[in-house]
């Protein structure tokens, strides 16, 4: 009888392991539940919340009142979830292997863990209205928010190639599903984002149009008014 052909060689892309294969396969599908769910769902969600619905959701962008308007505690309570299931999902991912930061998705992983945790300190501590450090504050907020999603979502997309490769080496069904549902996530988020930003431009050409008019306009009626107000010269008889 000819013997077995040798298993498949583990990607040179995989951690190394320490769970029994059974295991490791039910902790790798809970550490991307959460993680897919935090940067593929929540994450993204709370960013476009907070970019594109600051006027549209419960009232302006946060001018005026003093009690924070709805998009705000949208926003807050979306990124909240995705800091929390991120912390789960690392806190898994450490458990299932011995050696950390030997490939790119634990490199990636751990900036975005650290990105998020930052991000989420400096939204609790933001300041005031009034404070003259407020416009510096909420610059560097949203640049840091752009960069952790950024690295968020290829982290997400790195760890869906990592667990098709784990199927694959125990000859799992299920294989590829990860990849593509990553992928067509990151997809539809693109065309979303790119659609709320050709919209946004063109609400903000519309209303600068609407405004230069209303402006012309009174500028021709306050010249109509001053003529009216004018004394009618008067001519020798």
């Amino acid at each position: 009888m000819p013997p077995l052909p040798p298993s498949p060689p583990p990607s040179p892309h995989s951690p190394p392991r320490t769970y029994s294969a059974p295991k490791l396969a039910v902790t790798y599908a809970i550490h991307a539940v959460l993680m897919g769910l935090a940067w593929l769902a929540l994450a993204p969600l709370g960013a476009a919340i907070a970019r594109y619905s600051a006027k549209a959701v419960g009232g302006s962008g946060g001018g005026g009142g003093k009690q924070p308007v709805v998009w705000f505690h949208l926003h807050r309570g979306l990124m909240a979830g995705a800091v929390l299931l991120t912390v789960a999902g690392a806190t898994v991912s450490y458990s299932m292997v011995e050696e950390h930061h030997s490939y790119t998705h634990s490199v990636l992983g751990t900036a975005m863990l650290a990105g998020c945790v930052l991000q989420g300190a400096g939204g609790a501590i933001r300041p005031a209205k009034e404070s003259p450090y407020r416009r510096a504050w909420r610059r560097a907020h949203r640049a840091g928010g752009h960069v952790v999603w950024a690295v968020g979502l290829a982290t997400a997309t790195t760890g869906a190639f990592l667990y098709d490769d784990l199927l694959a080496e125990r000859e799992q069904a299920g294989g590829g599903v990860a990849k593509a549902l990553a992928l067509v996530m990151v997809g539809v988020w693109a065309a979303v984002w790119a659609v709320l930003e050709v919209r946004a431009w063109w609400r903000h050409e519309s209303s600068s149009d609407g405004a230069a008019k209303v402006e012309t306009r009174a500028h021709g009626s306050a010249g109509v008014r001053a003529r009216r107000a004018e004394p009618e010269s008067s001519h020798d008889c």
